[in-house]
């Protein structure tokens, strides 16, 4: 018979694993910052989240919630009362040497599809990319 596991009551073990098991949300507040315009629209000078929708034609409360998210990230910092985006944010930029915006286009899309059905293909030996 089985020896019943352990729990893990380790709080850096099941901060590592949440992380981890949480990483798609990164790939999804990048992609949605490129994808919305949010990337270029935010600077080295504070703009308010107010601005910021208008220059990205949204609402001021949805900007809010990607830009905490990439604060959050180590992305873009708060401060004078709005938002700058800090040196790793310039990454994303088409105009920034060796960017990843393209990347950050394809993992939030097309990619985060296919890796989604990765148990799929595992049983099947089907390719995940033709499911997307």
């Amino acid at each position: 018979m089985n020896e019943p596991r352990a729990i893990v009551d380790d709080s850096a073990a099941r901060q590592a694993l949440f992380g981890l098991l949480s990483g798609c949300t990164s790939t999804q507040i990048l992609h949605a910052a490129v994808r919305t315009g949010l990337v270029d629209a935010l600077g080295k000078s504070p703009l308010d989240a107010t601005a910021l929708a208008e220059r990205v034609g949204s609402e001021q409360e949805l900007v809010l919630r990607l830009l905490r998210g990439l604060v959050v990230r180590g992305l873009v910092d708060e401060r004078d009362g709005g938002f700058v985006a800090k040196d790793l944010l310039d990454l994303l930029r088409p105009d920034t040497p060796g960017y990843l915006r393209d990347a950050a286009l394809f993992w939030g899309s097309q990619a985060y599809g296919a890796w989604a059905e990765l148990a799929h293909t595992t049983s099947t030996g089907d390719p995940a990319f033709d499911l997307v």
